[in-house]
Order: structure tokens, then sequence, then C-alpha cells
């Protein structure tokens, strides 16, 4: 298998859940991988959207349409650098107006949305099928299927 490498990015104020969960099922799959993962939290989804290292990093794995993945209020940060516009995206529901503010994106109630490269998710309650989302993507269904087996969750 390919080695893959992931980037979770933490600020001040990121989800516990949305940060552990989705690294750790990720981990179970055999390691890091090419995604970019921006964990939600209203601080830490504000403090991604205001750094400018966030928006290169961002930028960057955008232009070589890499996998960004985001959870909960993460998904402003792709708002607030201008990424994945005119995709599919979700976020939690106390999020939703302020990512539809411009008409930028189209939105999904789904618990985990998937448009090209762009994964969005809800919350915390969505933690584990966020990081199954990002292991199938970049591994494939039956890695995430034997990754998701031994996690005991609902179908």
């Amino acid at each position: 298998m390919a080695s893959k490498r992931a980037l979770v990015i933490l600020a001040k104020g990121a989800e516990e859940m949305e940060t552990v969960i989705p690294t750790d099922v990720m981990r179970r799959a055999g390691g890091p991988y090419d995604v970019v993962v921006l964990p939600g939290g209203n601080l830490g989804a504000q403090n991604l959207s205001e750094s400018p290292a966030v928006k290169d990093v961002l930028k960057d794995q955008d232009s070589r349409k890499g996998l960004i993945a985001a959870i909960c209020a993460g998904p402003t940060a792709l708002l607030a650098h201008g990424i994945g516009f005119g995709s599919n995206v979700t976020t939690h529901p106390l999020a939703k107006e302020k990512m539809m503010n411009g008409g930028h994106y189209k939105y999904s109630e789904n618990r985990v949305e998937k448009d090209g490269h762009i994964l969005t998710s809800r919350g915390p309650g969505t933690s584990f099928e966020f990081g199954i989302a990002i292991v199938e993507t970049l591994l494939g269904k039956e890695v995430a299927e034997q990754v998701k087996a031994p996690l005991v969750l609902k179908d």
C-alpha cells in the first residue's frame, strides 16, 4: 500500500471528539493520509478561518485537488479562504447560515457530504462516519469496512 499522510490542523478551541476520533480511525487503517483535516468547534473554526498559514495550506491542497475534509464549524474556514466554491457541503446546523452567506455553496443535510475533493460532516456525533469516509476516499471501501468492523458502529 502506498504511503499516505494527513495534516490535521488544530487551532485553539478545536472540538476534541472531531479531532481525536477521525485521527484514530485513520490510524487504524494503517497510518496517515493525503488529506488536510479541519476539526470544528466554534473558536477553533474561527482561528482556522483567520490564519494566513491555514489559507496557504488549503490553497495548495485545493490546487492539487487533494482531499480536504472539514467537520462541524470547520467548513466555515473553507468559506473564509475561498475553497471549494460551488460544492455541496454540510456543517453543524448552527453554522449553516454562516456557511450559506454569499451563496458560494449548495447545502446538504447529509451527515457526511462528499463533492469532488471536498468532504464535510456535521459534528461530534458524525465523527466516526467522517473518519470512515476519509479512509474510504483514500484507501477504498474494502479498507474502510475492515476499519469499521471492530469499531461496532451502527449502520
